[in-house]
Order: structure tokens, then sequence, then C-alpha cells
């Protein structure tokens, strides 16, 4: 009698400690995915119709400042986000 009772308890508690790394392990998924979810990047279209100076881009960068230049043919853009100022090539 004694041993089956130290059965049941070992039963239960193997039960338990499943239940307690399911809901472990569920926990850390959903905090995986809000942590990602966070850091989403969201891409915009900037072309001509939005100031840019020519719809095709050498290069871009994004300074300290969060400035973001783009570097076309026919000289430097700065976008603030709002507007572009034009910063046009000359020799």
């Amino acid at each position: 009698m004694y041993i089956e009772r130290i059965t049941i308890k070992m039963k239960k508690d193997r039960y338990i400690l499943k239940i307690i790394k399911l809901v472990s392990i569920s926990f850390c998924l959903v905090w995986i995915q809000l942590v990602v979810s966070q850091n989403q990047i969201s891409f915009r279209q900037l072309s001509v119709k939005e100031g840019l100076s020519q719809n095709s881009a050498i290069s871009i960068v994004q300074d300290s400042t969060g400035y973001l230049w783009i570097a076309t043919q026919d000289g430097l853009n700065r976008y603030d986000g709002k507007k572009f100022i034009y910063f046009p090539y000359t020799l």
C-alpha cells in the first residue's frame, strides 16, 4: 500500500512537471513572437513624385541624425522623412 501511494505521487509529480514545461515553452514562444514583431521593418517607396531627383538610386545611407542620404546620377538627395532637399552634382 505504501509503494502504491508513492507511485501515485510520482505520477502526479511527473504530470505537474510536464504541465510546467509546456507552460514555460508556450510562454517563451509568445515572448519571442512579441520581441520579433516589435523589430519589423517597414518600407515605403520614394520616387520623383515625393521629390527625389531621380527614380534610380546609386547608394543610400542614413546618418547619425536620422537623415536619409540618397545618391543619384545627377546629385545627392537628403530626406528627413517628410521632404527632400536636392544637392545637384556639379564639376
